[in-house]
């Protein structure tokens, strides 16, 4: 199975100085292309351990005008991820990743998580229905789920292409922060090979500051 993922980000940090609240512009793009094959499927039947061959994984971070660019070594570029539980775990049996590596293979969006947007893994419902909340919480990345109301609705059906809907606001907790999202997505579901080929996920997060991390808005 092959995968692109392209991120987009803007948005901005808040930061005391000077005895003021101040708002830094944060932007971030990120590209990562990878083959990916499973070794072991969950008693549900979705994948919970693969293995990935990165021949792309690139982030470029622009923070108040300092820019910072995270890349892959070629020598790292096969990972294992695995879901142990809620959470993502990686690494690369070639040798230890750097924490840039790790943040950077093992922070991108939860391509494991996608398959649980459609209930049962397809065909999908004619009803809207409400998206699990392991699957909200792995993909909104959060470490814990206070409460969510994301939903999914068809759109259009044609020629054995599903188009459907994902939206809705949730809020939960990352590196100890409260956050809120609110998520607009939209993809495409094969009826022939029943599996999600396309999927555009639009997410607006307003974060409180916590131990780790200022407030932001994104």
């Amino acid at each position: 199975l092959k995968i692109e993922l392209s991120l987009s980000l803007k948005g901005e940090m808040k930061v005391q100085r000077d005895g003021k609240m101040v708002a830094i512009p944060m932007i971030a793009t990120a590209n990562h292309h990878f083959e990916e094959r499973v070794i072991h499927l969950s008693t549900s039947g979705i994948p919970d351990k693969v293995a990935r061959n990165y021949s792309k994984a690139e982030a470029l971070f622009n923070i108040e005008g300092n820019k910072s660019e995270r890349t892959l070594r070629k020598q790292r570029s096969l990972i294992v991820a695995q879901k142990p539980e809620n959470s993502i775990f990686v690494y690369s049996p070639k040798g230890p990743l750097t924490r840039e590596e790790l943040e950077l293979t093992g922070e991108h969006f939860d391509t494991l998580s996608i398959a649980n947007l459609i209930p049962d893994k397809g065909p999908v419902p004619k009803e809207a229905w409400k998206v699990k909340d392991a699957t909200v919480q792995a993909i909104c990345n959060f470490e814990g789920l206070s409460e969510h109301t994301i939903t999914g609705k068809v759109l259009s059906s044609e020629n054995g292409l599903v188009t459907f809907k994902i939206e809705g606001t949730a809020t939960g907790v990352e590196s100890g922060a409260s956050v809120s999202s609110t998520v607009d997505a939209t993809g495409i579901w094969k009826e022939k090979t029943a599996r999600i080929t396309n999927l555009s996920w639009k997410q607006s997060d307003n974060r409180e500051a916590g131990p780790v991390n200022p407030a932001s808005k994104t």
